[in-house]
């Protein structure tokens, strides 16, 4: 509930600071007061759009809520991270320009998250365009309230979710069968062609250096050749025997000076590893084999991958890749069933699910909508609307899937002029709509989780004792919510705990808490002028002792 809203340069108002109570309030004023403005800046702090601006231009504007939250709304902005506690501040900053920002608890949150959270905060009637009751969507949310869905609807949208990815799977598989089935003596040439080159065995950095060597086995042994001959020359002096004569002397210098022993064990590891890199030579040259008929069987191998390549416009993994892709397609055209019938088997269990689900929230919703017309009959007869009585026609049917279930709900009113019901939007009286809808929030009173309702003068057109029942239907339902009314009704304005009046003074808008004399005046005011002053003083001190 709200507890406090502050107000700072905006619209009409230089600055506003007003309390409400926990029960029933409400807001009267002339016409043209500024009371539509109120509303506006209440709503501008559920991040909905309204005509909200800054008075003076020089400088930013603010609207300010201080909120009382329940536990379950707590937990409710917990599960979209918005870790706070009591009290709740929302504050909204208005800009020169126009722009705003938006805080709650002094933590910036972006206008998105600001409608999230208004959605818990404030439960907004009006006329017409405010009406809820209007959209055929509505009726369905207001039975789920009643039937406490909450719990069973959370199953059902999982479970939806669960269907819909299936379904998504299986519509693509049966996609691709049928854009494979298109393709297939492609998909079969191109299988075959790559299967044949055997791709995965293919060592591309290999094949090329074994051609290369192959292809260059003369030159190469030549060069081996040379280097052996430089080994073991004996027209010249071999490295050999140069090697052998330069151990000899150094031999003989270390045993005339220690400092070249270490130069012996030198030249005895540069022996060592020239013999090793003799051996080496001579295998490597040994190992060179020209055979024509594998430098054939190569150059074929190679000539086919760059083939391929070039082909597909693919490198060596790229193709190995896209031959699994073609095979994958190829099993699923040559099985299809097989292909689809996991996914289909999936799907149809995640269907009856749902239908079990379904078949659960029907029945709570039938038993829901036999209360609902109960409770909100017996209202509208105690509202004036002997006449009237809702009727709630719901249409289960497997074949139609919605977010929520499988029916469809609307909710009729049926009168002497209109036996067999009609809907809400056709209903042509302000003062009718009010009333059913009032009956409706009587009747959600412990069930809705909405903590606070405001009531924009729904009771344009109606007067007398139907004000009276109008009034005491509010009473009765500020016992367990907060009720907040913009009203012109005296009988109404009356029955509140906290009466709080707008006015209009030279360049700017109040609004102020009213109590004793002050009420008795403003109670008067709004009996009429039909009335004298003192008739109409007296018969306010009677609204306010009812």
């Amino acid at each position: 509930m709200i507890r406090q809203l502050n107000l700072e340069n905006i619209s009409f108002f230089k600055s506003a600071s007003i309390e409400f109570y926990e029960g029933f309030n409400v807001i009267t004023g002339e016409t043209g007061a500024g009371k539509t403005l109120l509303v506006g800046t209440l709503l501008a702090l559920t991040g909905e759009k309204a005509d909200i601006e800054v008075l003076d231009k020089s400088k930013n504007g603010s609207i300010t809520g201080i909120f009382e939250l329940s536990e379950s709304v707590l937990e409710e902005l917990r599960a979209i991270e918005i870790e706070i506690d009591n009290p709740v501040i929302i504050r909204r900053s208005i800009k020169k320009d126009g722009k705003s920002l938006s805080y709650i608890n002094d933590m910036p949150i972006s206008s998105q998250t600001l409608k999230k959270i208004g959605a818990l905060l404030f439960d907004l009637h009006g006329q017409h365009e405010h009406q809820l009751l209007m959209k055929k969507e509505y009726h369905i949310k207001i039975i789920d309230i009643l039937a406490l869905n909450e719990e069973k609807l959370s199953s059902f949208k999982e479970m939806l979710l669960e269907y819909n990815r299936l379904k998504a799977k299986y519509n693509e598989i049966t996609r691709r069968i049928e854009e494979a089935e298109k393709e297939r003596e492609m998909l079969e040439y191109t299988g075959r062609e790559l299967s044949a080159a055997n791709l995965s065995d293919i060592d591309e950095e290999e094949l090329l250096n074994r051609l290369k060597e192959m292809e260059n086995s003369e030159d190469i042994k030549t060069g081996l050749g040379e280097i052996l001959r430089i080994f073991n020359s004996e027209e010249n002096v071999s490295l050999n025997s140069l090697l052998t004569q330069i151990k000899k002397i150094i031999t003989d210098v270390s045993k005339k000076t220690n400092r070249a022993l270490p130069l012996v064990k030198e030249i005895d590891s540069v022996i060592s590893q020239t013999s090793e890199f003799e051996s080496e030579s001579e295998n490597m040259m040994q190992s060179i084999i020209y055979d024509e008929e594998q430098l054939s069987l190569a150059r074929s191998r190679y000539d086919e991958i760059e083939r391929l390549k070039k082909k597909y416009r693919m490198d060596l993994n790229e193709l190995i890749e896209f031959h699994e892709k073609t095979l994958e397609q190829l099993k699923i055209i040559e099985n299809p069933a097989q292909s689809l019938s996991y996914v289909k088997a999936s799907m149809d269990e995640a269907l009856q699910n749902l239908q079990q689900i379904g078949e659960k929230l029907h029945e709570a919703r039938m038993k829901a909508s036999l209360k609902l017309e109960k409770s909100v009959n017996k209202t509208l007869t105690q509202l004036n609307m002997p006449d009237s009585e809702i009727n709630v026609r719901i249409d289960y049917s497997n074949e139609h899937l919605y977010e929520n279930g499988f029916d469809s709900v609307e909710i009729f009113l049926k009168n002497r002029f209109a036996p067999e019901g009609m809907p809400f939007k056709k209903i042509a009286s302000g003062g009718e709509i009010s009333r059913v809808m009032l009956a409706v929030k009587n009747s959600l009173n412990e069930s809705d989780p909405v903590g606070t309702l405001i009531f924009d003068e729904i009771d344009q057109g109606i007067s007398g004792d139907t004000a009276a029942m109008v009034a005491l239907s509010m009473q009765s339902i500020s016992k367990s919510k907060q009720v907040i009314s913009i009203t012109h009704l005296p009988q109404i304005a009356a029955k509140a705990q906290r009466h709080i009046i707008v006015k209009k003074e030279k360049q700017s808008i109040s609004a102020q808490s009213i109590e004793k004399d002050e009420r008795i005046k403003e109670i008067a005011r709004l009996l009429g002028s039909s009335l004298s002053l003192d008739t109409a003083i007296k018969h306010a001190k009677a609204l306010l002792k009812e």
